[in-house]
């Protein structure tokens, strides 16, 4: 089955939390993280550049943490391999199952797919 992306694009999009962009007219699911419906305690979707210019996609409920264990070489093999640059993208979501399903639909990009995703979702690449 041929690779679909925009397919995949959508589907990635429909789990993330809707909210307005303030550079953007057009409403995306991603936009509103700062008032996402949250349950117990949210979960965050993040993307780390790494050396080599390569990303890296996780699921946590602290990314700052998250990303210190990776840095110290704790977090996980690849990160060990490609030590951590900085944070490119992260998305609050209501529960650990949401931010599961955002996260295996996002790793079914391409890298360049990716890149483009987070520079149209984050100030920086705007």
């Amino acid at each position: 089955m041929p690779h679909q992306p925009a397919i995949i694009l959508s589907a990635l999009i429909r789990f993330l939390n809707s909210c307005t962009s303030d550079k953007t007219n057009h409403k995306t699911n991603l936009d509103n993280l700062e008032n996402p419906v949250l349950t117990d305690r949210p979960w965050y979707l993040y993307v780390i550049e790494c050396k080599g210019n390569r990303l890296y996609t996780g699921i946590t409920v602290d990314v700052a943490a998250r990303f210190t264990a990776h840095s110290n070489g704790t977090g996980a093999k690849f990160t060990k391999s490609f030590p951590p640059q900085h944070i490119l993208f992260s998305a609050v979501f209501k529960d650990r199952a949401a931010a599961s399903k955002a996260e295996y639909d996002f790793k079914k990009l391409p890298a360049d797919e990716k890149r483009h995703f987070i520079a149209c979702h984050t100030s920086e690449g705007k």
